[in-house]
């Protein structure tokens, strides 16, 4: 795509220049038996400056794009390396695997300290460990998370993203875990740890590194009588889709079910539908929501057959 916004600024610089030089070329001409001078001239600056306009908002907006997707390969990068890490990245490591020079990697992990708080160990070398505090999980209660995409979706992939990693930490969770599981920057992760502790009535811990984990309490409870409890359920009932709102809920209906596109397609033209049955009320709402945040109307039943 970038090398298609080159070309395109290419071209267009090329037309803005000629017709700028035609312009200018025709305003400097001083016979006075030419033909449609002010025509040429007017025309020139019409197209000139436009396409010249044109052309340099598509080298910047090229420039921007690959500053964007090397932003996001760095941070890829060093989530992964610290993840495989156990917490500790050297700049070399980092440099090698980004494809940077080692000025570069020590700027960028000087900022990722900053903003997770790490520490760093000297060894008698002088060779610099950069140390960014993970927390304790049981890693086989941590399965991968999808990208959400609308913004009712996102929020309910952050929380049960939260949800999951308090479980598997058993009440602890710390920023950069968070940020490396739920795919955002270490700032929102922060934020959002904050509102869940105000939440949740949550403690925190910092260790003598400064570094700091979040505690929420689950509580004792005995899993056979939590399997043995029923729960109210319900049926999720897509009851009216306007057409000029159809292709948008037909997205949400897929990202919601995970259903392939001619099944939703065939259940958004025929409702009312179930898209759902069996919901918990909580995930019954967040369908609703997300649902109704583009235009649909929906439903919540009451499901007796649990």
């Amino acid at each position: 795509m970038n090398k298609v916004k080159i070309v395109g600024a290419s071209a267009l610089f090329l037309l803005g220049f000629w017709c700028l030089g035609r312009a200018v070329e025709t305003s400097l001409d001083r016979n006075p038996n030419r033909l449609g001078q002010r025509e040429t001239i007017t025309a020139g600056i019409l197209l000139g400056v436009p396409a010249t306009g044109g052309g340099g908002w598509l080298l910047w907006d090229s420039r921007r794009q690959h500053q964007l997707q090397e932003e996001e390969r760095l941070k890829n990068t060093f989530f992964q390396l610290v993840k495989a890490g156990r917490g500790k990245i050297t700049p070399l490591r980092f440099s090698m695997e980004a494809q940077i020079d080692g000025s570069q990697a020590k700027a960028y992990l000087s900022d990722r300290s900053m903003e997770y708080d790490a520490t760093y160990q000297v060894d008698v070398e002088g060779n610099i460990t950069y140390c960014f505090h993970l927390g304790n999980l049981n890693s086989q209660l941590l399965r991968p998370n999808r990208q959400p995409t609308l913004d009712p979706i996102k929020e309910k992939q952050l929380r049960d993203t939260f949800f999951r990693l308090v479980k598997a930490g058993r009440g602890k969770i710390t920023p950069l875990r968070f940020s490396i599981e739920a795919q955002i920057d270490g700032d929102a992760a922060k934020a959002y740890l904050s509102d869940r502790s105000a939440e949740y009535d949550a403690t925190t811990q910092v260790d003598l590194d400064g570094n700091m984990t979040y505690c929420f309490h689950l509580g004792e409870v005995d899993s056979q009588l939590l399997r043995s409890m029923k729960e109210t359920t319900f049926d999720v009932i897509l009851e009216a889709v306007p057409s000029v709102k159809q292709r948008e809920i037909v997205k949400t209906v897929r990202d919601l079910t995970g259903l392939d596109w001619k099944e939703v397609k065939a259940l958004v033209r025929n409702v009312p539908q179930p898209i759902q049955q069996g919901a918990s009320r909580q995930t019954a709402e967040e369908f609703r929501a997300a649902l109704e945040h583009v235009g649909a109307q929906v439903a919540l039943v009451l499901n007796d057959r649990t």
